[in-house]
């Protein structure tokens, strides 16, 4: 990890002269020193490099100490500095800005109180020479594509400065290398082990300069660093805070832990629900769903069809989230143009700072309507109006859907005529059919010629039928009409009379049935017409209500039949029967006679008592 590698010196700079070299010669100490600031100059320029964009390193020099460097990653970094302590941050830029203003670039060297730019090689090195509160603001460190890395500098005594504030690792059980997090301490005076402690998640784990032994087996602590072991997973995952407190005063500085898992996605068509065995047809709406369970920060999820990029615009395309964000659903309306379409998704998250993602690809199989049935063959005429076919079922393939039913069409009148629908829908267990067919214009002899297709619910109707040889049409008789014979009129048992009973008889024929009945009946003296409500065609029998007194009544039954196909046209003939029955008001006669009698009728005789 280049953030904590060019963290490796940390330990060294906190520790007194005669700790960190014991033994060791001022001219030893002195080049170990310069080794140690281009050893850390190149790791810094390895870590721009590999990171690709801005890093920076702050390093803080104190009279007879060795300069402490820190990469900082993390923008924008509020950097609280000790007065009077001399600090460079370097950075990979074109330029340094404080307060919205350029930096001079100067050579001058140490001695001299203020802030001003020193450069070397591709890096730009701010200088805060002998710090002050006059140096305190916003610096601004600019590459050349633009880019800005922001440090808000402020005082503080002690101070304490995190090597990351957010620090994110990848969930591992057996991790090589052992990551670790680190702060840097300074002021006046001098921050010693003694004056640090650590806390996770509240619970003290360093006080004093001493480890709590409950979590040896989690982290090595030092004062200023945590190594954790090999298992990274959540039990590392929290809030560490690292406390110093000095004479001058106590800081703390918090540094975040997240445990990070790269996406691992899962796909699956959800619908069809019966997909997996049926797979999908023409029309079809499919829902191909992608779930991420394990990806950590939440995923973003894209996909892909046929290699392109969806954008959720698409006409045939709908894309929806669920379950809070772990979860992707793609429509799509399929063709059997998608037959061997891959649909990839792919869910994108960061995992230690770098973008991490995983693909999951599902093959779409998009089956084409069922085949025609071949060998169509008239069996035989089995009246006037029907006739037997017979053919032969379509052999099933595994690029199209099976038959779950056939249709069967006929055409009258020749080439020129248009095909209908006999017979919408056979079963496809079956292989022959007797058909009916439609009334032809009137005609009562007319020529036929049949096809057959085969159909499944979810994939349509095949797109070629095989038909009856139309050099050989069949040649079919249809009787008339029928109508409905024998009305009769009664009246009901009412005093006066309010209703009338219309009976006939139905007299069906082989190609056509009686559909429905409704009686009318019109006043002879040329009143307002009133009629039955609509009875079913197995009825013989309507009530004809809301009779005028003393009127005569024309009535006649209208019949709607149909043929065998279904279709329904109005009965081409109908009977009609004048009745003479007159319906007087005896309530109108009875107070001539006596008006205190009552009144009551039966046909056309008044009864009074």
């Amino acid at each position: 990890d280049c953030h904590t590698f060019c963290i490796t010196i940390n330990p060294a700079s906190q520790h007194s002269r005669e700790e960190r070299h014991r033994g060791v010669s001022e001219k030893t100490r002195q080049q170990i020193g310069q080794l140690i600031m281009k050893l850390a100059g190149y790791l810094l320029a390895l870590c721009s490099v590999l990171h690709g964009g801005l890093g920076l390193m702050v390093t803080l020099s104190e009279p007879g100490a060795t300069d402490f460097e820190i990469f900082l990653s993390d923008s924008p970094r509020s950097i609280p500095l000790v007065p009077g302590k001399t600090y460079k941050i370097s950075c990979e830029g074109m330029e340094w800005r404080r307060e919205g203003e350029v930096v001079t670039v100067t050579s001058v060297g140490d001695g001299v109180s203020g802030v001003y730019v020193v450069s070397s090689g591709n890096m730009r090195i701010l200088m805060l020479q002998l710090f002050t509160e006059d140096l305190v603001g916003e610096y601004v460190c600019m590459d050349e594509s633009g880019e800005e890395f922001v440090v808000n500098i402020s005082t503080g005594n002690p101070v304490l400065i995190p090597s990351r504030e957010v620090i994110g690792l990848k969930r591992d059980i057996s991790r090589t290398s052992l990551p670790f997090f680190s702060v840097f301490g300074s002021g006046d005076p001098q921050p010693q082990p003694t004056d640090y402690s650590w806390y996770f998640n509240g619970d003290p784990i360093f006080v004093n300069g001493v480890q709590d032994s409950s979590v040896v087996d989690v982290a090595a602590l030092t004062f200023n660093m945590i190594t954790l072991k090999q298992k990274i997973d959540s039990g590392v995952e929290g809030t560490y805070v690292s406390v110093v407190n000095t004479s001058a005063g106590e800081t703390n500085v918090s540094i975040t832990l997240n445990v990070e898992a790269s996406p691992v996605p899962q796909i699956s068509v959800i619908a069809p629900t019966d997909y997996s065995t049926n797979f999908s047809a023409n029309g079809e709406a499919v829902i191909v769903n992608c779930s991420d369970v394990m990806a950590d920060p939440l995923p973003a999820f894209s996909w892909y069809v046929n290699g392109s990029l969806v954008s959720g615009n698409e006409d045939y395309i709908a894309i929806t989230s669920g379950n809070e964000g772990r979860e992707s659903h793609l429509t799509i309306t399929v063709s059997p143009e998608f037959n061997g379409v891959d649909v990839v998704c792919r869910s994108t998250n960061v995992v230690e700072d770098e973008p991490d993602s995983g693909e999951a690809t599902e093959t779409l199989k998009v089956l084409a309507p069922p085949p025609p049935p071949t060998n169509l063959t008239v069996v035989q005429t089995l009246s006037s109006c029907r006739v037997e076919l017979s053919w032969i079922p379509p052999v099933d393939t595994d690029s199209a859907l099976p038959p779950t039913f056939y249709r069967i069409e006929a055409r009258a009148g020749g080439e020129g005529g248009e095909w209908e629908v006999v017979v919408g829908k056979i079963k496809s267990t079956y292989s022959t059919s007797e058909v009916g067919v439609m009334e032809a214009l009137g005609e009562t002899n007319v020529s036929y010629v049949f096809r057959i297709s085969s159909g499944n619910e979810r994939g349509g109707v095949s797109p070629v039928s095989t038909e009856t040889d139309t050099n050989r049409p069949v040649q079919l008789y249809f009787e008339a009409l029928p109508a409905v014979s024998a009305i009769s009129v009664s009246s009901l048992s009412s005093s006066p009379p309010t209703a009338l009973v219309v009976s006939w008889t139905n007299t069906p024929t082989e190609c056509y049935l009686f559909s429905s009945h409704i009686s009318v009946c019109t006043p002879t003296n040329g009143g307002e017409t009133i009629s039955s409500k609509t009875v079913p065609g197995t009825s013989s029998s309507a009530d004809v209500t809301g009779l005028l007194s003393d009127s005569a009544y024309s009535c006649l039954v209208r019949s709607i039949v149909s043929d065998l196909v279904g279709r329904e046209f109005p009965s081409m003939t109908s009977s009609s029967l004048v009745d003479g029955f007159t319906y007087p008001d005896c309530e109108s006669i009875a107070p001539a006679i006596e008006p205190t009698l009552n009144a009551s009728g039966n046909g056309n005789t008044c009864e009074f008592q």
